[in-house]
């Protein structure tokens, strides 16, 4: 029998289960009995106030720097087409990337994509960042930044029920897909770094001006008048 002990903060609950009735024990904080299969079998306490607490099961290795994964799991890749700046000029730059399940399916619904085709494959083939393993269409590109990260993240979305049922068709292994609504209207700049000015801020009300703008305006709106009374 294994003992599992979840610390939940209440920022995921709503109000009318953010008060353990038994004030004896410490809030959010839960006993659960598990399976020999780490699935929940029963609820110590507060079964009522904790029974969306159910959805929240912690199992070890799904998450952080470098989740567990194996060789043959799905996950989606795509060729982008990027742009970078050359002496001020942009060029077409191509990227293969990993692709989450929520991107494809709005990419078969219709959205906008920079995306020219994709492909579905394995971590064990993708990881090993040979454009020699992908279909041609592919190879034209690079494998994009911090890939190996990205493809275990990707592979991650692909292992939902929602996307094991319903979506695992739309990319095949080794089938390359292509009829989707791509467009360059919205350019992918790559390693552009974006610097902030003043005329970027949103314009505060006057009543809270910290800018001294009141004084510049009313400044402005003098010399309006002015000039105004001249020229009657």
């Amino acid at each position: 029998m294994q003992s599992l002990r979840l610390e939940i903060p209440s920022a995921l609950f709503t109000k009318s289960i953010s008060s353990p009735r038994n004030r004896l024990s410490p809030p959010f904080l839960l006993t659960n009995s598990l399976h020999g299969n780490g699935f929940p079998r029963k609820f110590s306490s507060h079964r009522q106030s904790w029974r969306q607490a159910k959805r929240f099961v912690v199992k070890a290795g799904l998450v952080g720097e470098n989740p567990e994964w194996t060789e043959s799991d799905f996950v989606v890749v795509g060729l982008a087409h990027c742009f970078r700046e050359l002496n001020g000029k942009l060029v077409d730059y191509f990227i293969i990337e990993p692709i989450a399940s929520a991107s494809v399916e709005s990419m078969y619904n219709g959205a906008a994509t920079s995306y020219k085709c994709i492909v579905g494959s394995t971590l064990g083939e993708v990881l090993k960042q040979d454009v020699e393993l992908l279909p041609e269409e592919l190879r034209g590109g690079v494998f994009a930044q911090n890939f190996d990260y990205r493809a275990k993240a990707a592979s991650r979305t692909w292992k939902k029920t929602y996307a094991q049922e319903n979506l695992l068709q739309l990319a095949p292994i080794g089938v390359v897909k292509k009829d989707f609504n791509f467009s360059l209207e919205e350019k992918r700049i790559l390693g552009v770094v974006y610097e902030v000015k003043d005329e970027d801020n949103i314009k505060q009300d006057l009543s809270i001006d910290v800018y001294g703008r009141k004084k510049e305006e009313s400044k402005e709106d003098q010399a309006t008048m002015i000039s105004s009374l001249y020229n009657v």
